[in-house]
């Protein structure tokens, strides 16, 4: 039906991504870091990635154009390997905004006056 209007599912090759992005991400988080959004994130292959959570896509192209983390907590020294947004070819936005490095101090470290910067 969907196709019927003009909407097209994902890219396969564009999900398989999604899902090795999940898959290092999840390599470099701390364990007790919860992924809520990336339970709709599945390797099944009738799952469409455009109606996973923290993705959105063209509709008629189905190319991921979004990509959202929740809030992650990554390990101290770890490294984003950017090379795995390589397959994204209309990505516009990766949205990060919401995640704490572990070699930043946190938010509260700024808040209460011991960063003079």
């Amino acid at each position: 039906l969907g196709q019927l209007h003009g909407y097209k599912s994902c890219v396969e090759k564009e999900r398989e991504a999604l899902l090795e992005l999940k898959k290092y991400i999840a390599s470099i988080t701390k364990e007790d870091s919860v992924l809520f959004a990336w339970t709709t994130w599945t390797n099944d292959t009738k799952s469409d990635c455009c109606l996973w959570e923290e993705i959105k896509c063209n509709r008629t192209s189905g190319r991921v154009t979004e990509i959202a983390f929740g809030p992650l907590d990554l390990n101290e020294n770890s490294l984003l390997n950017l090379s795995l947004l390589h397959p994204f070819e209309d990505v516009r936005s990766l949205n990060l905004s919401i995640s704490r490095f572990g070699f930043l101090p946190p938010r509260s470290f700024y808040a209460e006056g011991q960063f003079n910067g």
